[in-house]
């Protein structure tokens, strides 16, 4: 799992490095040719590791529809997905915009944001042992408050990186806890269940980039910062209001969590 969010959060900031030496296109030929890298090394070194078991798709998709705790957690999921990459895919030209900055100081900061990122990822590591629901819902108010910060004080750069720096953090720990929650609410049939997490994840990934780019074609690109601070607080309340009360086939102990 680390692997995957150090990848989520210093993927951009390393294609901005590049672009910003080069161009978007060459950026787009290096990210091909590692993902072909990447084939090759998987088909000679990863080994093959036969299926314990097998789940048809019907069963997959009808895995929310029987349990309600994982149908919560997938829209919670949708929610904060939407709202975090409908408002970072726009980081660039909202800084350029609101705060003039310079090619330079974008690569800096969203370079930072990775870090915080990785920091955050490894932090909730360890907090989700002790409180999952804390740890997400810490992460998530991290996230919006950092919406917020940026939306206020975002148009100096002291203030788009203090900013930049908790929405890293806080992305870090949710990008954890999100995993972790959808462990908990599916221990028995948790591979079914993670194949729905990540196709709403990369799906949302995909909407969340295309409603921004709406709202940045008709309201500016400030709107996106509302926009993603809306679905956070969206997802954080849904979160709580679905996080206490609810059975699960047992609790899920320290040395089972995602890390």
């Amino acid at each position: 799992m680390s692997g995957i969010s150090v990848a989520t959060v210093v993927g951009i900031p390393l294609g901005t490095v590049i672009e910003a030496r080069t161009d978007w296109r060459t950026t787009f030929g290096i990210w091909a040719g590692l993902s072909v890298l990447v084939l090759v090394a998987v088909a000679a070194l990863v080994p093959s590791m036969p299926a314990r078991n097998t789940v048809s798709v019907r069963e997959v998709f009808g895995l929310p529809v029987r349990n309600g705790q994982l149908r919560a957690v997938l829209f919670v999921v949708v929610f904060f997905v939407l709202g975090h990459f409908g408002a970072y895919t726009f980081v660039r030209p909202y800084l350029e915009d609101t705060a003039s900055a310079s090619s330079a100081f974008i690569t800096t900061v969203l370079i930072i944001f990775g870090i915080g990122g990785s920091v955050g990822n490894f932090v909730a590591g360890y907090t989700a042992g002790k409180s999952l629901l804390g740890t997400f819902a810490v992460g998530l108010v991290g996230l919006l408050a950092a919406l917020l910060l940026l939306r206020a004080f975002g148009d100096g750069e002291p203030g788009a990186v203090v900013a930049l720096v908790l929405w890293g953090l806080s992305f870090g720990a949710v990008q954890l806890s999100q995993v972790n929650m959808t462990l908990a609410a599916a221990p028995e049939t948790f591979e079914a269940a993670m194949s729905l997490n990540t196709m709403a994840y990369n799906t949302c990934i995909a909407l969340g980039a295309l409603f921004g780019g709406l709202f940045v074609d008709h309201l500016g690109v400030t709107s996106v910062i509302w926009f993603g601070a809306v679905l956070a607080a969206a997802s954080l309340l849904l979160r709580l209001g679905t996080g206490r009360g609810r059975k699960t086939s047992g609790p899920v102990s320290e040395d089972v969590l995602v890390g």
